[in-house]
């Protein structure tokens, strides 16, 4: 299944023409972009991979996945994300 995702994800970085490519140490390989592209890019791909899960499990179990991963990360990441996310738009 994973293999299937990282396929989805590569055809998905491959129609919109974004440098990515896969790594058995990772799931993407970015360093080929410029942090918006990246930032544009992880947004489209989050929601196809959301749309993948919830072929497999439901829309509902996504969500429940997705918040108990959420809560993982301590309230500083999320503040910074929010930081990082209000700035890459302004420019």
């Amino acid at each position: 299944m994973a293999d299937a995702l990282a396929a989805e994800l590569r055809s998905v970085s491959d129609q919109h023409g974004w440098q990515m490519s896969s790594h058995p140490d990772f799931l993407l390989d970015t360093h080929h972009t410029t942090l918006i592209e990246t930032q544009k890019a992880l947004s489209v791909l989050l929601e196809d991979s959301k749309k993948f899960a919830a072929n497999i499990m439901g829309e509902h179990q996504v969500g429940v996945v997705i918040k108990n991963v959420d809560e993982w990360f301590d309230i500083a990441v999320h503040e910074n994300v929010n930081y990082l996310a209000a700035n890459l738009q302004a420019s």
